[in-house]
């Protein structure tokens, strides 16, 4: 997959911390994050948007719908909470599942 969507896929610092935490825990094996671009919360009102989303998603899913609001962009996630807040929210949504 990152071979055919390596230009186009985004990450958050918030992402990427997780997904070290799962590979040090073993529950993630371990793999090269180096092919996503990470994405920083940039203005006031991004975050915003990441605080107030915080208060009902973890950090990692706050942090990518906060990006997709602001900056018009799809999530991916199979995170089923996540998937209908975004649909909620008018974001475009799409996962493996």
């Amino acid at each position: 997959m990152k071979d055919v969507f390596a230009h186009h896929l985004f990450t958050t610092e918030a992402v990427i911390k997780e997904l070290y935490k799962g590979e040090e825990s073993g529950v993630l094996p371990k793999r090269d994050w180096s092919f996503l671009r990470i994405l920083k919360i940039e203005s006031e009102h991004e975050q915003y948007l990441f605080e107030r989303l915080k208060q009902k998603l973890g950090e990692g899913e706050s942090s990518c719908l906060s990006l997709a609001i602001s900056r018009g962009m799809k999530v991916l996630t199979d995170d089923l909470d996540t998937r209908r807040y975004a649909q909620r929210m008018g974001i475009s949504v799409s996962g493996t599942i």
